[in-house]
């Protein structure tokens, strides 16, 4: 059952009051139950001080912490970027309607695409952004054409970040991960043809 504008705001309030620390696991979004002081009018129209409308990279840093879980809220339809946009911005309210089905104790479901999950790991993953971007930035940034960033994430050789209709990069991990395969492979340079080679 969806709660009231009010609820929703009082929940959110206790868990910013409570400012737990990150885990990487669901218990960071615990909640201990309603805030019961006054509401100010700022805390009403946002509990968390954000503004109306959200890029992914605010709305992992305030709210979800991590990339794959707002992936998988995304996935499991409980909160979708605004459309007909270049980048994937996301409404506040949305936002707030989500984390308020977190604090409930709801979870989102792992991704088809994602390993099994290891006991003692993480349930949500690392915390932050990690400089995702657009399928023409991260292509630019590794120095290889838009077309073989889209053909190694078909292959599943480099994974994506889905949010809607949105496809975004994590740069450094894929460059780690190059990094690593060129050592293991005994490559020089990450030229376009080395990472073309690295990855067939």
């Amino acid at each position: 059952m969806e709660s009231t504008a009010e609820e929703r705001t009082r929940r959110i309030v206790a868990w910013k009051q409570a400012a737990p620390p990150w885990t990487g696991n669901f218990d960071y979004f615990h909640s201990k139950g309603l805030y019961e002081g006054t509401l100010t009018v700022s805390m009403r129209f946002s509990p968390l001080g954000l503004p109306p409308v959200l890029t992914a990279e605010e709305i992992v840093e305030h709210i979800f912490r991590s990339p794959l879980l707002l992936e998988r809220v995304c996935a499991a339809g409980w909160l979708s970027p605004i459309p007909d946009v270049e980048e994937p911005l996301f409404s506040k309210d949305a936002a707030y309607i989500a984390l308020d089905r977190l604090l409930k104790g709801e979870k989102p479901d792992r991704l088809k695409s994602e390993p099994p999950h290891k006991a003692g790991s993480p349930e949500i993953g690392k915390a932050g952004f990690h400089g995702l971007v657009k399928a023409s930035k991260a292509a630019e940034a590794l120095g290889i054409s838009v077309r073989s960033l889209s053909e190694y994430a078909t292959k599943g050789l480099i994974k994506p970040i889905e949010l809607g209709k949105h496809r975004l990069y994590n740069v450094p991990d894929i460059i780690a991960k190059l990094e690593k395969e060129r050592d293991r492979k005994a490559a020089t340079h990450l030229t376009e043809g080395a990472i073309n080679d690295i990855l067939r």
